[in-house]
This record gives structure tokens, sequence and C-alpha cells, in this order.
């Protein structure tokens, strides 16, 4: 009975002495430094922050990085095997002139938060930045439009429009109307009773006037002529020129594509979903056999102009077998997002539903599975509106 008491105790010695090294362990000492600690220069810049995390005894650490903008990294663990110290890394790079910090926080074993790393951040003007503006035009949503249409202007333009004035101009400036303002992107209204032709579209910086004020870029636009051309008696139109859009029939259609936070972490970061949406739009019900029609949800390469994206990556499929005429079918997806990052903040990708057929679809006698109007196939929708979201 001595025997079996003592083999008892002993292995509750063993485990203790197995388990105790972990739980005694505590974070004795936490540092953070960042380099450069000022930078006067072209920007964006990027700037390299090193913890140093010190432990009296083994075990394992929880931490994570906080910033001065509020946004905080995912939680990460470090092990240690013996008592001493570990490094640990992260960057911040960024447009935004400022001063700013970064720390570590430690979570377990003990809570403790390391001294700020400070930076200052001095941007100074390039050649596609005038002095005294700071915006740069990068590229358009579309080239050509009609008095009243709507499209987007893609650059660094700043998070408030102050007195930056977008305007469409031809030996004059005519005021465009400004229907939402970012950092990244101007979604604008072009005036009506403009004429057509060649113009211009740039922002101005001060006032809406021709002459050396301080502004973006300027890029071609045309106004495009809503007359239409009317047809000669004489000319002959073969009938199967003319293709009347059929009422009673299947047409699948990518209608939308949606953004909802389902998760906010902080101000600038949280999880969204991105759902593309289906409808049968037509009169009648679409009915197809396996892998004879799919809907993807691609996410296109970051930075692009939705029109002018291609290739990208597939991040969700769904088969469209049968849908009722009114019926719609969810494509969705999920990920993490952060406005405040140089990756989506500045050059967010944007996204694509896309429907496809089989080739032999058309070739079979069933007509319950002939889209009767591919044109409206393909959706797009860019992420800079997903930024609008988390500020």
């Amino acid at each position: 009975m001595k025997r079996i008491k003592l083999v008892i105790v002993l292995a509750v010695v063993m485990g203790a002495l197995v388990f105790t090294p972990e739980l005694a362990a505590k974070v004795v000492k936490v540092t953070a430094s960042v380099t450069p600690t000022s930078w006067t220069g072209k920007c964006p810049k990027r700037f390299e922050f090193v913890g140093k995390i010190t432990v009296d005894k083994p075990g394992v650490v929880k931490y994570k990085w906080i910033r001065s903008d509020g946004a905080s990294a995912p939680v990460k663990t470090l092990r240690f095997r013996r008592p001493g110290t570990q490094n640990v890394t992260t960057y911040w790079q960024l447009s935004a002139p400022g001063k700013k910090w970064e720390a570590v926080q430690i979570l377990t074993p003990n809570k403790m938060t390391s001294n700020r790393a400070v930076f200052t951040l001095r941007c100074t003007p390039s050649q596609q930045q005038p002095v005294g503006c700071g915006i740069y035009f990068r590229s358009l949503s579309k080239t050509s439009g009609f008095p009243g249409d709507t499209f987007k202007m893609y650059g660094t333009w700043g998070p408030t429009q102050g007195t930056k004035t977008p305007c469409i101009n031809k030996g004059g400036a005519n005021k465009l109307i400004v229907l939402s303002w970012s950092n990244t992107v101007l979604h604008v209204k072009i005036p009506a009773g403009l004429a057509p032709g060649k113009y211009r579209v740039g922002v101005y910086c001060k006032f809406p006037i021709t002459g050396p004020t301080g502004g973006s870029t300027w890029k071609d636009f045309t106004i495009k002529s809503r007359t239409v051309t009317a047809v000669r008696p004489t000319t002959v139109i073969k009938p199967e020129m003319i293709k009347p859009f059929p009422r009673n029939c299947p047409d699948p259609a990518a209608v939308e594509i949606r953004f909802q936070i389902v998760r906010r972490y902080s101000q600038f970061r949280g999880r969204i979903r991105i759902t593309g949406v289906v409808k049968n739009i037509g009169g009648k019900a679409f009915i197809a056999g396996p892998n004879q029609a799919k809907a993807y949800l691609y996410q296109l390469p970051p930075g692009v102009p939705c029109p002018n994206a291609t290739g990208g990556t597939i991040v969700a499929q769904r088969e469209i077998r049968n849908l009722a005429p009114g019926a719609t079918l969810l494509v969705s997806w999920e990920r993490d997002w952060n406005s405040s990052s140089p990756s989506e903040g500045e050059f967010p990708n944007c996204y694509r539903l896309l429907i496809t057929y089989d080739p032999d679809i058309y070739m079979d006698a069933s007509k319950d599975n002939d889209d009767c109007n591919q044109n409206n196939n393909k959706k797009d929708r860019s992420g800079t509106e997903i930024n609008d979201m988390l500020r």
C-alpha cells in the first residue's frame, strides 16, 4: 500500500514539473523600435518595427501590435524554450503625413505594453503631385459618356474635398457634379447640356479656371451625342440582323455585388462578406444539367480600375441548376479588410461576378437552359466602396 502511495506522489510531482514552466513564465520586459524614426521625401514610405520580448522562464507568450490610428494586428503566439529575449517584427506603409506610433501589447501570461515607437512622416511633392496640391490622378473608369452619365476618377485625392474642384473643360470650366469623395476614388456626374466633343477632365486645387493653378494631371474624355441617325428608306436591313428580345425565355443575369461588414475589429478593420447576386430576369424558368452553367465570383488584381481588370482569382462559385423567374442565387465569400493599409486602402481589389456556360448547352434540344440575353452576364464592383464603409 505504501508503495502505491509513493508511485502516486511521484506521478503528481513529475506532472507538476512538466507543466509548471509554461504556466510560471512571465514577461519581464518588452520594447519597440522603428526605422527610420523620421522621413522627409517621396510618399508612400514604409516604416519597419522591431519588438523585443523578454521572459524569465520557458513558456508561451501571446501578443499583438497596436498603433496610433486605432488599428491592431491579429494575435500571435511566441514560444520560449528557455529564459531570454526574442524579436518580433512588422511594418507600416503609408502616404498620409504626421506623427504616428506602434507598440507591442502582451496579452498572456501577464499583461504589459511596450513603449511607443514614434515616427514622423513628411511628404514632399513629386512631379505628379504639384506644390500646393498633393493629389494624383491615376485613371478613369471610362473615357466617354453622355451628359448626365456618371464615372469614377481613381487616384489620390485626400480624405475631404475642401477647395478641390473636379472639372471637365473645353476652353472654359464646367464643374463635374461630385456624388461621393474618398481618398482613392471620386464618383462624379457629367453636367447636363454639354455639347458633344473632346474634353479634358481633372481636378483643380483652388479655382475652376484655366491657367497655372495647382491641380491634377488631365485626361481625355469624349462627350457622345445622343442623336440617332435615321435609316434611309432605301436601306435594306436583313431579317437576321433584327433580333427582338424574347420575353418568354430564361435570362440568368449578374445583377448585383453586395458588400457587408459581418464583424468589425476597429474603425478601419473588419470582416467583409462579398456576395454576387444572380437573378433570372426572364419570363421562363432556367433549368440546366450538372456543370452546364456556373456563377463565378472573382477577386481582380489590386489597383486596376474594374473595366480594365483581367485575370484575377476565383474565390467562390456555384452551379446554376434551377432558377425560376424572379428567383435569385447567391455566391458569397468572406475576407478581412483594412482600409488603412497600403494594399486595401490605396490599391483595393475589384470584384467580378461572371456567369458562364458549357459550349454544349446550345447544342442540346432543350430550350430551358438557353440564356436569351448574354449581355448581362457580368457585374463589377470596386473595393473602394468597402474603404468608404470602414471609415
